[in-house]
């Protein structure tokens, strides 16, 4: 018996040497090994803690190895999954982690997305900080975002179809989405629903509808919940926006513009016949909506003509005249009103954070308050209050990186997967460009939330991995900004604006940082696709206009522009290294379908424009030529686009620049977009991520009765 306690002792003291001399992290340190083990304590024993934290090791010491470290990621999440309410942001986050980090991984990337949307729609609350106070995020969609509205019961939000034009309405609880079905898709019609408001028993909804897109010849249309009975109450104006119902269902406080020249106007639209009424208020006004009946409204305006902090103002519709309502020293913005009009809610900065606050309302009359209903709730786009309590609003959502990744263009294979250009800021980096001679990549990266808000102009060394940045002392990049470079190798080109509605071209030096205005190109003028002649003096670019599409040849050295083409919609282009072709993608609705066409810049026009690739269900995000001419390659959707969902995620595909089948590269990820192609024809840059809108409901905002 002595004995057989002498060898057990023996045996552990053997055991002890073993490990700490390395044995046993040999088996340990082989990354499949681990991952089984995890499995076995998350799946037979139950350990779920035990098996996150050698999961997390995993991730941690074998990050290169993205195949295993993606698996323990995703598992990650399904371990605080299953641990329970109290873990499920958590989990969240590890999902979210798994797409941001392996987007190469799309098993695992797709099982992420699965499991992340279940959560959402369980609308697990993301915070509650004030007692009471639920804040939650319902979905995400395009930048139709602000479009929104919610029924007065909270159960439904109408909405801006993003994918199609459509006016939608979404049911708040299980996410569904039915389509009023008044047109098909952008390719069939540009027509297209914005702006609507909701009457007081949530029977109908007035909404803006263009008929010829978003700029044009705008019609105000009521419809009844269940898509019946739609008529035109005002028709034959440039701007149309109803924001507010009259609690008594007569009334329409709503926007127009009669056409280019005239001012926007404030009007009382009468239900029954559609006769309008003007409205007498000053231009400082900034926010307003109906408190009580058709008579009183509530507006928010400037506190002066020179002031840009506001006030909240009673406006009596009989006698067309402004009263005070709340005034102090810092700025009040209106939020919205409780249906029935007993609590106003506004936005204001009087404790030094922009906080949302409230008044109980009784008789046009301050009853109770201001009281302070949620801390730092920032500037947030409000869209509505329900009379349930709640506070629909939307948030912006731009978390895009540039990704660098290798193909073999002539096997139609992945060399190898995007991994990010850089760590430094991420989310914020857009707008990737090779250099001419190869040697540096260059993009734009955001400072928003760094004070002062400015933006950096990236360069990224490809022998060095060095990045250097320089922070031109301009007024801003614009939001999608033209990244070219000049032939040398030695500067970059980019729109930018040095003073307000001054947006010009600049040249900015890759060593110095020296940045010059080369050229000025006016006040207006979104950039929807553009490239640069192989001499460095004309940019070619596309207009934005959803009726009539615009093709202009940019003179760098003289600032002049000469239309090109006027016709069909198009949107991006591509010049072909020789710079004698553009490639274009259009949006033809006489031909249903969207298209990549090429013809010669010089002669441009409808029939010289040669079909590459044409489709009713697809939408083509970017394209490139190879530096040979032989190739375009582009990304779009696989699946036809039915849902907003389906725009986001699109793949690289590549089709002969002379005719032929395009062909799928197998590289699928969020949001692709800014296609650069390396001189050497294999490295590929790109931009891709989330961008649109979130929309989130803050829920209980009614101060409780003590």
């Amino acid at each position: 018996m002595k004995k057989k306690s002498t060898e057990k002792i023996l045996m552990i003291i053997f055991l002890g040497i073993w490990i700490s001399t390395g044995g046993f992290s040999q088996i340990t340190e082989d990354p499949g090994v681990m991952l089984r083990s995890a499995i076995q304590k998350e799946e037979v024993e139950g350990d779920l803690q035990g098996a996150i934290d050698i999961y997390k090791k995993i991730v941690s010491k074998f990050s290169a190895n993205k195949a295993i470290a993606a698996k323990a990621q995703l598992r990650i999440g399904l371990c605080y999954q299953k641990l329970g309410k109290k873990n499920l942001k958590q989990a969240q986050d590890a999902f979210q982690k798994v797409i941001e980090n392996y987007p190469a991984q799309s098993a695992e990337v797709k099982q992420a997305r699965e499991n992340l949307t279940a959560l959402k729609k369980a609308q697990v609350p993301i915070s509650s900080s004030e007692e009471g106070i639920r804040i939650r995020k319902l979905w995400m969609t395009g930048y139709g975002g602000d479009w929104s509205t919610p029924s007065p019961d909270g159960r439904y939000v109408s909405f801006h179809h993003w994918a199609t034009g459509d006016f939608a309405v979404r049911e708040v609880a299980t996410g569904k989405v039915r389509r009023f079905n008044l047109k098909e898709s952008f390719r069939k019609s540009p027509a297209v629903a914005e702006a609507s408001c909701w009457s007081p028993d949530g029977k109908q909804i007035a909404f803006t509808w263009g008929e010829k897109g978003y700029k044009l010849c705008k019609l105000l249309q009521l419809i009844d919940f269940d898509g019946s009975n739609r008529r035109t109450l005002l028709s034959g104006f440039r701007h149309v926006e109803p924001f507010s119902w009259s609690s008594d269902g007569k009334y329409i406080l709503t926007k127009i513009r009669k056409d280019v020249k005239s001012e926007v106007q404030v009007v009382l639209v009468n239900v029954s016949d559609g006769s309008i009424r003007e409205l007498s208020l000053p231009d400082r006004v900034r926010g307003m909506q109906f408190l009580r009946g058709s008579e009183i409204a509530i507006v928010s305006a400037l506190q002066d003509d020179k002031s840009k902090k506001a006030d909240l103002f009673l406006y009596s519709i009989e006698e067309q005249k402004m009263t005070p309502f709340i005034q102090n020293p810092a700025d009040d913005r209106l939020v919205g009103v409780l249906p029935g009009g007993d609590w106003v809610f506004f936005l204001s900065d009087r404790s030094g954070t922009k906080d949302l606050w409230g008044v109980k309302v009784k008789e046009d009359q301050i009853q109770k308050g201001p009281v302070l209903i949620k801390k730092e709730v920032g500037n947030r786009r409000g869209f509505g209050i329900t009379s349930a309590g709640q506070w629909f609003f939307a948030l912006d959502v731009s978390l895009r990186d540039v990704y660098i990744a290798k193909l073999d263009l002539e096997q139609n294979a992945v060399i190898e997967e995007p991994k990010k250009a850089t760590d430094h800021f991420t989310g914020t980096n857009i707008s990737p460009a090779w250099s001419p001679d190869g040697k540096y990549l260059a993009f734009k990266s955001s400072r928003r939330p760094t004070p002062p808000p400015r933006n950096a102009l990236c360069i990224l060394s490809v022998d060095s991995g060095e990045l250097k940045e320089h922070l031109p002392d301009l007024l801003a990049f614009t939001t999608e900004p033209v990244m070219h470079w000049t032939p040398d190798s030695k500067a970059i080109i980019y729109n930018a604006a040095d003073k307000p509605y001054s947006i010009g071209f600049f040249t900015n030096d890759i060593h110095s940082g020296e940045f010059v205005r080369k050229s000025y190109m006016g006040g207006g003028g979104k950039i929807w696709g553009s490239s640069l002649s192989p001499d460095g003096r004309y940019v070619y670019r596309t207009g934005a206009n959803r009726v009539i599409g615009k093709l202009f040849e940019f003179d760098l050295e003289t600032s002049s522009e000469k239309l090109l083409f006027q016709g069909v919609q198009m949107y991006s282009l591509a010049l072909s290294p020789d710079g004698k072709l553009l490639a274009v993608v259009t949006m033809d609705p006489a031909e249903k379908a969207v298209a990549i066409k090429v013809a010669p810049v010089k002669g441009f026009s409808k029939e010289t424009m040669r079909t590459l690739v044409a489709s009713a269900k697809f939408w083509v995000r970017t394209l490139a030529w190879s530096p040979d001419g032989q190739t375009i390659v582009y990304a779009s959707p696989e699946k036809p686009v039915e849902k907003e969902e389906d725009e986001r995620y699109v793949t690289l595909f590549q089709v002969p620049a002379a005719g032929g089948t395009p062909q799928k590269i197998g590289i699928s990820m969020e949001g692709i977009d800014d296609l650069t192609i390396h001189p050497d024809g294999q490295r590929i840059a790109f931009g891709a991520g989330k961008k649109g809108r979130e929309i989130w409901v803050m829920e209980n905002i009614i101060p409780k009765e003590k």
